[in-house]
């Protein structure tokens, strides 16, 4: 940090050390040519006045050499007419060079000041810098503890999750277990008075139990990051037979179709959660369709992905729900009850999981609809 508050100041200085040559060249060239002016005058006068000593002036001034001789020459020469020691002195004067020293030393004074105000202004401004990245340091740092408070409270939440499920899941197959005896021991008795019937719905409500719990426990494995997803070849019309014959039995309509016709379509995923998956929408699709009408599927083959569409026939989404309906605990107002909105959830993170979408929508005509994308990552040979 103190590094880049020095550097404007350093780069000021090496802006100062550059035109400072600059303007000292500047001089020089200035210095030169005031020189060459004063001597062309002054052949010029001569040669006006005096042309045969312009001449021999000219001649001595191309063919003569400065030397340590001809220096003193000249002194004792001004001196001898009257001109003094210090006649050099009044001819520079005379010649206003020094007209050139105040421009230059107003060129360097102008520059000295420029970076005077340069410097300060820098400074001003990485003041300025300083305190806007403090600033912005410490909204990350308030942005950042409250991101770790949030992810804390969802794992705190995730855990508590998945440990009241696991608690819930131990009595429910203790429970089953003693029911399944009691069943074999006295079916026989039982069957008279109802007995059957009372403990095949006991396990009927025990099932869902054990669907919830496991349901809840898939949900806080996923969003805690410990599900890895493994990626297999899959034929999607028998992973979609079977999620739909689980779903709502082997004697339910299902019409699927694909896109292109007679062509396998094989997805590289992991069957066992996508099944989960379907199973949840499928699930949805016959609780609310009560018109008997067959589940339609279709599947089409795209170059990056596929697109699977499933409708069924019943009154469709109230729009009001369509924006929460994958959201958890999210309960529809035409939900029956025993639901804790937990399903379609658990389908967008599976498929979100695969890197895909899943959109719920109504159909033009009648009925829900659900689309499902899934992209083609084709499994790479091993060499």
């Amino acid at each position: 940090m103190e590094q880049k508050r020095r550097l404007p100041g350093r780069m000021l200085f090496c802006m100062f050390f550059l035109l400072l040559p600059a303007v000292l060249l500047i001089n020089n060239c200035m210095l030169e040519k005031r020189a060459a002016d004063y001597q062309q005058s002054l052949i010029g006068s001569l040669y006006q006045s005096h042309p045969e000593l312009c001449r021999e002036y000219l001649a001595e001034m191309f063919e003569a050499e400065m030397t340590e001789t001809n220096m003193a020459a000249g002194q004792e020469a001004m001196i001898e007419y009257g001109y003094t020691v210090k006649g050099m002195e009044y001819l520079i004067a005379r010649q206003n060079y020094a007209s050139v020293y105040r421009m230059t030393g107003a060129a360097m004074a102008l520059l000295l000041a420029a970076a005077a105000v340069l410097w300060v202004i820098g400074r001003k401004d990485e003041a300025n810098r300083a305190r806007q990245m403090e600033q912005q340091i410490c909204q990350l740092q308030k942005q950042n503890q409250k991101n770790s408070y949030y992810e804390e409270q969802n794992k705190r939440l995730q855990s508590f999750i998945e440990n009241i499920a696991h608690q819930i899941k131990t009595p429910i197959s203790r429970v089953m277990s003693s029911l399944d005896l009691l069943n074999e021991e006295t079916g026989g008795l039982s069957a008279g008075c109802g007995g059957v019937s009372r403990i095949e719905e006991c396990f009927s409500h025990l099932e869902s139990i054990r669907q919830l719990t496991n349901r809840l426990i898939n949900i806080g494995r996923m969003e805690a990051g410990t599900v890895l997803f493994s990626h297999e070849p899959i034929l999607l019309e028998e992973l979609l037979y079977d999620s739909f014959s689980a779903a709502a039995g082997p004697d339910a309509g299902m019409n699927l179709k694909r896109q292109p016709d007679g062509e396998e379509m094989v997805y590289d995923g992991d069957y066992e959660w996508l099944k989960e998956a379907f199973i949840n929408l499928f699930t949805n699709c016959t609780e609310h369709d009560q018109s008997g009408e067959a589940v339609e599927v279709r599947c089409k083959k795209e170059k990056e992905y596929y697109m699977i569409r499933i409708r069924d026939h019943g009154p469709g989404f109230q729009e009001a729900d369509l924006p929460n309906l994958f959201n958890r605990f999210y309960l529809p107002r035409q939900v029956k009850t025993g639901h804790v909105g937990i399903g379609l959830n658990l389908v967008k993170l599976i498929i979100e999981g695969h890197r895909g979408t899943v959109h719920a929508r109504n159909d033009e005509e009648k009925g829900a609809v659900f689309e499902i994308m899934l992209p083609r990552y084709e499994l790479k040979e091993k060499r």
